[in-house]
């Protein structure tokens, strides 16, 4: 406990331990030469979800489930932070636990950092799953939930051979974002590699008196990721 002119901080955890005898909050105002105020009562510093332990940032959640809120998933226990500390004691072993898919796997099934020569803190299969979705703004929940509503098939031509190892392309509307990144809001479905690189594209180049095809014509006039968005909403 940190205690002051009038008021006291108690505010330390398995997440945030005390800094200088002040929690995470009063820490950040002494950094910026504030003067320390108290903090808001008690049953409204701690997130809102049960049984977290971090401070409230907004809406009455902490950051991590604000982000899940805000993204529309469902509000689920944060993963316990990992020190640097016990990241390099498993690096030094020789098997490192992937932070996505919670495997501890060999050093070989991670990618490295450029500047620190250190594995990187998800498996090769992990990050690039992630950075495939970061490069379309949407998550892992949003895409399974897609599929799921396609049911589990290409949403053109209906195959469950969707691509390599499984995976289906992300189609997204090229007049709103040209090339392979997209702002999230133009993705319009799940499609097979097939329809992907030799179907969309090539249809839509064609001039408009040709596009006779019904199926790409219902697929483009209203994508199942518009659909499932009207739904979620």
């Amino acid at each position: 406990m940190a205690v002051g002119k009038g008021w006291y901080c108690e505010r330390s955890s398995d997440r945030h331990d005390l800094k200088n005898g002040l929690c995470r909050a009063h820490y950040v105002q002494m950094c910026r030469g504030k003067r320390l105020t108290p903090l808001a009562d008690e049953s409204v510093r701690d997130c809102g979800f049960s049984g977290c332990v971090r401070a409230t940032v907004a809406k009455g959640l902490c950051s991590g489930h604000y982000q899940q809120a805000k993204s529309g998933q469902e509000l689920r226990p944060l993963r316990p932070k990992r020190s640097q500390g016990d990241f390099l004691a498993m690096a030094e072993r020789g098997r490192v636990e992937c932070l996505q898919c919670g495997e501890e796997k060999a050093l070989s099934e991670y990618s490295v950092h450029s500047n620190s020569g250190l594995p990187r803190p998800y498996c090769k299969p992990c990050n690039a799953a992630r950075v495939r979705l970061s490069h379309y703004k949407v998550t892992k929940e949003f895409v399974d939930e897609l599929l799921a509503h396609q049911g589990g098939v290409c949403a053109i031509c209906g195959t469950r051979e969707m691509g390599r190892a499984g995976t289906p392309h992300i189609d997204h509307d090229h007049a709103c974002c040209p090339g392979a990144r997209a702002c999230g809001r133009c993705v319009r479905g799940l499609v097979c590699g097939r329809c992907n690189i030799s179907g969309i594209s090539w249809y839509e180049a064609m001039p408009p008196h040709l596009k006779t095809y019904e199926v790409m014509n219902a697929y483009l006039a209203d994508p199942p990721a518009g659909k499932l968005r009207r739904k979620l909403s």
